[in-house]
């Protein structure tokens, strides 16, 4: 199933690419609302799993923290083709989160 286009007029570095939002929803940290985010890529592309229209952390971590927990090949661009990259057996996406 396509995901549904998006303007980017306000987004010129993207050199007028579409952008397709496969979820937006709110972001709240332990049941308090801190934000409602979109998830934007020039590709098409959908999300693995079903994510619910409130995501609810309960535990914050630093980028820092998270770069020594996952493989170094997550984090470069230059690693993505398209919006994915396949490390000894994983895969990473790549999305653009938009604050509203």
């Amino acid at each position: 199933k396509e995901m549904p286009v998006l303007a980017i007029e306000n987004l010129p570095e993207l050199n007028h690419k579409a952008l397709y939002c496969p979820w937006r929803g709110q972001l709240s940290i332990r049941g308090q609302l801190l934000v409602n985010i979109t998830l934007r890529t020039p590709h098409s592309s959908t999300l693995p799993a079903q994510l619910p229209p409130t995501l609810d952390i309960n535990h914050v971590m630093g980028l820092s923290d998270l770069k020594k927990k996952l493989p170094e090949a997550a984090f470069g661009k230059r690693n993505y083709i398209e919006s994915e990259v396949c490390f000894q057996g994983a895969y990473f996406s790549l999305y653009e989160v938009e604050i509203a």
